[in-house]
Formats: structure tokens, sequence, C-alpha cells
């Protein structure tokens, strides 16, 4: 019984360590999901998602960021082009992340960028 309960309490610690590691690594970032709304030139009302991450230092300057959008038609037929335009204050790490997607077309834009800068991405949808 010695032989088994020996073994079994120094694992304990290395699966407790770990485990606490891969949960430090989701409390380094903080996330912020200012939706925007635009019109297209049709006239339909869209929602773009938009995920802004920062280290977690950083997370006081979220509301201190402006996210617009604005529309225009696409290159080819029945497209629309959305753009969204993410101003970030000055300070802060070296490194943000932004995604934009619209859940009813299924489109997502990436980009990664700095602090003083603007960020900017495109989608591309149909028109209807």
């Amino acid at each position: 019984m010695r032989r088994l309960l020996l073994p079994g309490a120094l694992a304990a610690p290395a699966v407790l360590a770990l485990g606490a590691t891969t949960a430090l690594a989701w409390n380094s970032w903080c996330d912020d999901e200012p939706p925007v709304q635009v019109v297209t030139p049709a006239g339909h009302h869209l929602t773009i998602n938009n995920w802004i991450s920062v280290p977690v230092q950083d997370r006081h300057l979220l509301k201190h960021m402006v996210v617009t959008g604005d529309t225009e038609p696409g290159v080819e037929p029945g497209t629309t082009i959305v753009h969204v335009h993410v101003l970030t204050p000055n300070g802060g790490s070296p490194y943000l992340h932004v995604k934009s997607s619209t859940s009813r077309y299924q489109e997502v834009s990436t980009a990664d960028g700095d602090w003083a800068s603007e960020i900017d991405l495109d989608l591309t949808v149909p028109e209807s």
C-alpha cells in the first residue's frame, strides 16, 4: 500500500502545476467586444462584431479605443466592402490583436497592430 501512495503523492503536485500553467496563460489577455453598426449602399443594416485582445496590464486602455465603420460598393457586382477602423490610444505594450466578423455572412478579418495607431480591417459581404 505504501508503494502506491508515495508515487501518487509525488505526481499530484506535478499535475496541479501543469494545470495551473494553462490557466495562467488565459489570464494574461484581456478582451473587449465593441460592435459597430453600418448601413450598406443598398440601405441594409449590418452589425460587425469586433474582438480586441490586449495584454492584461493594458486593459485600462480598452475604454479609450474608438471603433468605427463605413461601407462602399464592392469591386464585384452585388458586393459591399465594410471598412472597420480601430483607433488606439497612446501607451501600452507593443502588441494588440483585432478580429472583426459578421455572423450574418460568416466573413472574418484579423489584424495585429500597435498602440497610438489606426488598425484597418476590410470585410467583403454580399449586397443582399
